[in-house]
């Protein structure tokens, strides 16, 4: 499937650790159209948390898991201040919805997450890259930050990253698997980065 096959490698690495079966997805909020990424998981036998902070996709999330009688847990949140202890949580993503802020502020919720994140925890975490057909439009905040009109969310901030700009992000913990990678789809040309961090 092309949204969230990167997920399957990372799931993948998830199986092989000695950590207990628990995920966090940050940014699990979901639009009428999609099956939650969390539902992955949640059948492969992990207790499932997410946060989103839309009111309105979290509703959306919830009504998919009443529909479909499944017990995934969302819950209003913030990735810059999650609301989770230090070192509690085995495992977390966030799926094409951490570069929906400016880049100061990725860069907290980075902390955020490698924070919660227990030790030997694995974290994945996707970025838009310049390659992204859409890098350069709409109304420039910082450099590399637009704010742009988003199909599902509407108006809202988009950061792209050159290839190497986000390392420093991830100087205290091991990068596993990091992957740039161009996806033409429906005529539009999609760039993004993908981290997988050990902690």
């Amino acid at each position: 499937m092309y949204r969230g096959s990167q997920l399957y490698n990372f799931l993948g690495l998830c199986e092989e650790s000695e950590l207990s079966k628990e995920v966090l997805e940050c940014g699990a909020g979901i639009s009428k159209d999609f099956t939650p990424l969390l539902l992955r998981f949640h059948r492969s036998g992990y207790k499932s948390f997410g946060i989103d902070l839309s009111d309105e996709r979290i509703e959306n999330f919830r009504k998919y898991s009443t529909d479909n009688s499944v017990n995934l847990e969302i819950s209003k949140g913030d990735m810059t201040s999650l609301a989770f202890a230090d070192s509690s949580i085995s495992f977390i993503y966030s799926y094409s919805s951490i570069f929906h802020m400016k880049k100061k502020d990725i860069k907290v919720a980075v902390g955020e997450i490698q924070r919660v994140l227990k030790k030997d925890g694995l974290c994945f975490i996707n970025f838009l890259s310049t390659e992204d057909g859409e890098c350069g439009e709409g109304e420039e905040l910082e450099k590399g930050e637009f704010v742009q009109n988003c199909k599902t969310m509407g108006k809202t901030i988009h950061s792209f990253y050159e290839d190497n700009e986000a390392d420093e992000y991830f100087k205290d913990v091991e990068i596993v698997l990091k992957e740039s990678r161009v996806c033409k789809r429906n005529g539009d040309t999609q760039g993004y980065i993908d981290y997988i961090f050990k902690k």
